[in-house]
């Protein structure tokens, strides 16, 4: 590799922005030859003219370059008397490049090092699709149960110094307690923090809010967003939190286990629910898609319980009570109101 580099490369890797290829030509640029003009070049252009205050950003430098100063008397190397700031500073830069490169290399080193460790983390990922549902074992002891059409993501072996798993979807979890080292549970903006506890979350779009049920235990809810209103907020056994992702507002409120918890157990229950919510969980929960024929032709608020039922039995229910005939047709649901 040739003495030149990209000064937007070299930008990239110390605010550690690069992919894998780009800190590798990053390391053979090092490794070629002494680029100390190189990278007197990039500090100059590029790390004192991106200051916000650039009289503040040179007396930094300065102060640092004091030992430098010393350094250069001890070597008996000359500085030439000059009338201008600028080149002033360009001979202090130039020593300062010359006798600050081995630490430059360190740090790059230590940087490469260090994106390298994080490249070599090895995620475990439990998915379930439509019709699925399961039980999944932590290594720390954790038991999640995982609804239809969710997924689960951490990094194997995470129980050494964090515990914290990536949630889409829905998720029951006893949390096997660990004194100082709290277990995170992310989902969308939300972070929910607990010891040792069960709790709930569900962030299925077709509930409008994303929602945290506390069984037993207590967990502290953030939004990862530094300064939001939504900051440690906690809850006791059988609160649950709702938080709306378009406007941004949360609110507190008590809930009943049974309409909550009972998907664990293979029960669908509707308290109140319109057709949108109702056709999402039958889809999501029997992996069938649902047709609608014509429109609803009145407000539509459905209430019942189904323990361990088929599709067709929950349909033959519902037909019944809310007027409407339906046809099943391998995996289509095809639905005409009377």
């Amino acid at each position: 590799m040739n003495g030149k580099i990209d000064p937007e490369l070299l930008r990239k890797f110390f605010n550690e922005e690069c992919d894998k290829n780009e800190y590798q030509q990053v390391i053979d640029w090092v490794n070629s030859s002494s680029n100390s003009e190189e990278v007197l070049s990039f500090i100059e252009k590029h790390w004192i003219s991106e200051k916000r205050n650039r009289e503040k950003a040179e007396l930094d430098y300065f102060q640092i370059l004091g030992d430098i100063r010393k350094g250069i008397e001890e070597s008996g190397t000359p500085l030439q008397p000059v009338g201008a700031r600028y080149s002033l500073t360009r001979q202090l830069l130039k020593v300062a490049a010359i006798l600050l490169f081995p630490v430059l290399m360190l740090g790059i080193y230590y940087l490469a090092q260090k994106k390298s460790e994080d490249r070599k983390l090895t995620y475990e990922q439990k998915s379930n699709q439509r019709g699925q549902k399961s039980r999944v074992s932590l290594p720390d002891g954790t038991v999640v149960w995982l609804n239809s059409e969710s997924s689960l993501r951490y990094v194997s072996g995470f129980t050494d110094n964090k515990r914290e798993v990536i949630l889409e979807g829905e998720a029951f979890f006893e949390v096997a307690k660990r004194e100082n080292l709290p277990f995170k549970v992310i989902t969308g903006e939300i972070e929910t923090v607990a010891l040792g506890t069960s709790f709930n979350i569900n962030s299925f779009p077709e509930n409008g809010a994303l929602g945290i049920s506390l069984v037993t235990g207590k967990v502290a809810i953030s939004h990862q967003q530094p300064g939001h209103d939504l900051s440690a907020v906690v809850l006791s056994p059988g609160e649950k939190l709702l938080f709306d992702p378009v406007l941004g507002d949360f609110k507190k409120l008590s809930f009943g286990h049974k309409k909550e918890l009972s998907w664990r157990k293979g029960v669908i229950y509707f308290e109140n629910a319109n057709i949108e919510h109702i056709s999402a969980t039958l889809e999501r929960w029997f992996d069938v898609n649902i047709v609608f024929k014509n429109q609803v032709k009145r407000p539509w608020h459905f209430s019942g319980e189904f323990d361990n039922s088929s599709l067709e039995r929950v349909l033959e229910r519902m037909a019944y009570t809310e007027k409407f005939s339906f046809e099943l047709s391998e995996d289509t649901v095809t639905i005409e109101f009377e």
